[in-house]
């Protein structure tokens, strides 16, 4: 019963300055750890600090909604613009992604091409955790 009903509410609330903050499901574009804080961007590109842990907001937020895809990232499924087996980008936003997180993005999500989806797991499959770690460091880089 529970988890129907987290999947049926629309909003959460967290305190903020004393005060709750309400955020709409809809309205967040993904959810970053900061030390003991978790950073809440929004879709008008406001970022809200709430000390709160990843893995306490990571078990509260409707899976149909939000994955955590790396142990710093929970996006939200529905902003999504691309993928690719170890970089997830939401706007103008580029996150690193887990082995684990791309697996549990793909788990929630329909992909029309499932021999392209087979080949980037295979791509991950390929190499070992280290080379995946600087593969991802990598990227960053050219990013910044």
């Amino acid at each position: 019963m529970y988890s129907n009903q987290r999947q049926m509410q629309t909003a959460f609330l967290v305190p903020i300055n004393g005060k709750l903050k309400c955020f709409l499901f809809e309205d967040i574009l993904f959810i970053s750890a900061k030390d003991k804080y978790c950073e809440f961007v929004t879709i008008d590109q406001k970022k809200w600090l709430v000390r709160i842990a990843i893995s306490q907001v990571d078990k509260q937020l409707p899976e149909n909604l939000f994955v955590r895809v790396h142990r710093s990232h929970i996006i939200s499924l529905h902003k999504i613009d691309w993928l690719e087996c170890d970089v997830v980008t939401i706007g103008a936003h580029k996150l690193d992604v887990s082995k684990d997180g791309y697996e549990a993005i793909t788990e929630r999500v329909l992909i029309l091409c499932p021999e392209f989806d087979k080949k980037l797991k295979d791509e991950m499959k390929g190499l070992s955790p280290e080379d995946y770690v600087k593969r991802v460091k990598r990227r960053k880089r050219r990013f910044e």
